[in-house]
């Protein structure tokens, strides 16, 4: 799955500290539903990656297992 915006994009320092293992992110109440999302990936055995361009947007990838892929 792969979700892309254009947005104001983000850092490398920031996309580090979405991906870190932490349960939380310094307070930040913008990024909270994002610790939920990289929990649940997690917990199906999901993968998750970020790409983003300061200025330009960011994509969001998802690699979920197969028994989460319906034909």
């Amino acid at each position: 799955l792969r979700v892309r915006d254009n947005g104001s994009g983000m850092p490398a320092e920031k996309i580090k500290q979405l991906l870190s293992d932490r349960n939380t992110l310094d307070g930040e109440l913008d990024s909270l539903g994002f610790v939920f999302v990289r929990q649940t990936v997690r917990e199906i055995d999901g993968e998750l990656s970020i790409e983003s361009e300061v200025g330009k947007g960011s994509t969001f990838y998802f690699l979920l297992p197969g028994k989460f892929i319906k034909e």
